[in-house]
């Protein structure tokens, strides 16, 4: 999530939302939350007033709304949205606009994975959204996975894949006075 944070960043947000499974702690998770709080640091920011955490809830619809309301309430300077992946990010967006948030005017989000789109009227896909290469990384996966019964559990590696940020139309400066 830094790639997602300096983007945010660079447009001039200050007050970052993370919407982060308060019920997964794992590694991807912590290293995500470590990058969003390196980018905020490297602009020479504390992490404890810019960035904030929220629960991450998509899975259930009544949840999503209860604590997306309890949230912007929390939090009503945020205007840079941080989600887990576009599975969470895209049903956000959506239940933001029901909300009668603008998205990017009143608030800019992203997501990671580059899998699922959220459609302006016109069928074009908006979301700003990072790229996996997913195909790359079920292939990293198999072989790892080979690797590891073959040799009855070889020792553990950590193999980074490159991801593009796609900027569309979810992130936008923030308006002024906010």
């Amino acid at each position: 999530l830094q790639r997602e944070a300096d983007h945010l960043l660079d447009l001039g947000h200050r007050q970052l939302l993370y919407f982060k499974n308060a019920a997964v702690h794992s590694y991807i998770v912590e290293r995500r939350l470590q990058g969003v709080r390196q980018a905020i640091e490297a602009r020479r920011l504390d992490p404890a007033k810019h960035l904030h955490l929220a629960p991450w809830v998509w899975h259930d619809p009544r949840g999503l709304e209860t604590a997306t309301r309890a949230v912007l309430k929390q939090f009503p300077k945020v205007t840079g949205v941080l989600t887990p992946n576009d599975g969470a990010g895209v049903p956000l967006a959506r239940m933001l606009r029901q909300l009668g948030k603008r998205i990017p005017d009143d608030l800019s989000v992203l997501g990671v994975d580059d899998c699922q789109p959220l459609l302006d009227p016109a069928e074009q896909n908006i979301w700003t959204t990072v790229r996996v290469p997913l195909e790359a990384l079920g292939r990293t996966a198999a072989r790892v996975l080979i690797d590891q019964v073959l040799h009855h559990g070889a020792a553990r590696s950590t193999t980074t894949l490159p991801t593009e940020l796609v900027i569309r139309k979810t992130t936008a400066p923030p308006r002024k006075g906010r």
